[in-house]
């Protein structure tokens, strides 16, 4: 059965270039590493650049367990 997780964040107006080059890194990676995790969605919000929404799909429990890892 699949687990959905979400994760919200905000950063500091001087860190998001560093934040959003590292999420887009974390995905590709997430992508090529990860089967068994088979949604990875960055939403950043349009009235507030520096929030964040993670939207997460596993495959399964373990799928996510691995993927805290």
């Amino acid at each position: 059965m699949p687990v959905y997780h979400t994760a919200s964040f905000q950063v500091r107006t001087e860190s998001l270039d560093k934040c959003l080059a590292a999420i887009k890194e974390f995905i590709a990676s997430i992508q090529a590493n990860e089967p068994g995790t088979l949604e990875y969605v960055s939403l950043q919000q349009v009235d507030d650049p520096t929030r964040f929404l993670h939207y997460t799909v596993f495959l399964d429990q373990a799928a996510g367990e691995r993927h805290s890892i």
